[in-house]
């Protein structure tokens, strides 16, 4: 099986799951893998066209420039169909988490399913919302998204804070969709002087830089650190917290809790369908739902949750979460789809 992938290898070094998930799947019989280049997109012959993220085409605040990769892509799938190639997305978002263009948005996933031969979705919440939105017409997979264990530098031992010091963190790329001014804002009333609040990361635009630089100014127990992060970096912060935060407004996945699980951090998220199945796997001394918006005694209820001891160093990972179970699976669900009508 040839098998087109957009992205496969060539953003390893900020995401390297996809490139671990394809290193899987060559060593799979009878499969290879070709990066999805706009050369292959034209040229290559391909039994798969996989695609990630075809939504960061959206994320340009000009129209026109949005509007013309829309075409773009829907050109090259239009072609890629074509000529007999099925293509298979891979949903880690089932939204766009931008909405600078509502319309044009409507129109982008209305002519991205049209296009589809099948989807692999990293969760059952996710799943079920697919189904309900394509009306069944695409078949649909559940393929959990994969640990990352291995995948970034361990973290160093560096000095830690006094055991009765709490620290909480976002550590990351900040979106606005990510609400990290928020979890400031909600830390500010937070009056225990034992409790640390960490952000890292580097910031999507000047605005929000500015909005969370003024936002820190006013309590020292705020450590900002705005900035590109290595590999390395993004694990020792994440190591380094008792939990990370991750007051996202809406998600359908998360890259960042799962990674922080891996690495043996817990992890706090609001209480939607996705995080309550995330809950439900790795148990609730690992993951904390919070109910609502965040608040100062949605913060106190946080601060003595860590406060509890863990059974175990870090949180148990099913064989589902493997990468060798996730290359067979979606190696498995393009076979399928090549013979569905």
């Amino acid at each position: 099986m040839r098998i087109l992938a957009r992205p496969a290898f060539s953003n390893h070094a900020t995401d390297p799951g996809n490139a671990a998930l394809y290193t899987e799947i060559r060593r799979l019989e009878d499969a290879t893998v070709c990066e999805g280049t706009m050369k292959a997109m034209l040229f290559c012959q391909a039994d798969v066209l996989h695609i990630h993220w075809p939504d960061n085409i959206l994320r340009s605040r000009r129209w026109c420039a949005a509007a013309a990769r829309v075409a773009v892509l829907f050109t090259l799938l239009s072609l890629r169909r074509w000529r007999g190639t099925k293509i298979v997305w891979t949903a880690h978002n089932s939204f766009s988490h931008e909405h600078h263009h509502p319309k044009l948005e409507q129109l982008f996933w209305k002519g991205l399913f049209k296009r589809l031969d099948g989807i692999i979705a990293h969760s059952n919440t996710v799943c079920a919302e697919l189904r309900e939105r394509t009306g069944g017409r695409i078949p649909i997979c559940v393929i959990p998204l994969s640990h990352f264990r291995g995948l970034y530098p361990s973290p160093s031992a560096g000095p830690r804070p006094p055991a009765a010091i709490r620290r909480l963190g976002f550590v990351g790329r900040i979106r606005q969709y990510k609400g990290v001014p928020d979890l400031i804002e909600a830390f500010l009333p937070y009056a225990d002087p034992d409790v640390r609040l960490v952000v890292r990361g580097k910031p999507e635009n000047p605005e929000i830089a500015a909005a969370m630089t003024n936002l820190c100014a006013r309590d020292a127990r705020i450590d900002l650190r705005l900035g590109f992060l290595s590999p390395a970096d993004l694990t020792n912060e994440i190591a380094a917290l008792d939990a990370v935060v991750l007051p996202f407004k809406w998600v359908t996945n998360s890259g960042s809790a799962l990674l922080s699980l891996s690495l043996g951090t817990r992890v706090v998220v609001p209480g939607t369908a996705y995080f309550l199945e995330l809950q439900s796997e790795f148990g609730p001394e690992w993951v904390y739902c919070y109910e609502g918006d965040l608040s100062p005694s949605v913060i106190a209820g946080i601060c003595a949750w860590t406060k509890r001891p863990t059974s175990r160093p870090a949180p148990e990972l099913s064989e589902q979460r493997g990468l060798p179970w996730a290359a067979k699976a979606t190696f498995a669900f393009f076979q399928t789809v090549m013979v569905t009508p």
